[in-house]
């Protein structure tokens, strides 16, 4: 997850410009409204930031880039697996397409909810372009300082809503596949 950093910065800071240009060339709505454009496109927003702040910019925010995806594989890997046992053990759910669709989805609420506050931590750090943040520490204690510990998990509802189907169709076609090519399925 660290190496596509770069590639997260520029998504977040042309994201951020979006709005209507009024005939002025400067931003009339959005975030960034009564300023000019910083980029053209995707392309132009990479030579610009590896010009203004080098290379080693293009990778502001990877810490919390690889914290997020390490806390939030971890949840959705174990909660996956945990999930399975405790719904064959106490629901009679047996091995099969429905019980690795209910596991799965559990797995992504778990993704969801572990990642969130890296999530919102990456988020500010790719998005402060006035160097309000020092790096991941201070980020996460400003987050929490500015709006109490639930400010760390802004957006679960869009991200679960996302997260949650994703990792149900995926559950489901990866069982499915180590079903047909004979490895079997995940033991839970």
């Amino acid at each position: 997850s660290g190496i596509v950093t770069p590639a997260d910065l520029v998504k977040i800071r042309v994201q951020a410009e979006a709005g209507r240009l009024g005939p002025s060339g400067m931003l009339e709505t959005g975030l960034r409204a009564g300023h000019l454009p910083q980029f053209a496109n995707s392309v132009h927003a990479f030579v610009v930031m590896s010009r203004t702040h080098g290379v080693a910019g293009l990778f502001r925010g990877c810490s919390a880039t690889v914290a997020r995806a390490a806390l939030g594989r971890g949840a959705q890997l174990s909660s996956y697996d945990h999930s399975k046992h405790l719904l064959k053990k106490h629901a009679g759910m047996k091995e099969g397409v429905p019980l690795h669709m209910v596991g799965s989805f559990l797995s992504g609420l778990a993704f969801a909810t572990a990642s969130a506050p890296a999530d919102i931590v990456k988020t500010r750090l790719m998005a402060d372009t006035q160097g309000k943040y020092r790096g991941f520490a201070d980020c996460l204690a400003g987050v929490v300082k500015e709006g109490g510990p639930l400010a760390l998990f802004r957006g679960w509802t869009p991200s679960a809503a996302r997260l949650a189907p994703h990792f149900t169709l995926s559950g489901v076609l990866m069982e499915q596949v180590r079903s047909l090519v004979g490895v079997g399925y995940f033991a839970a």
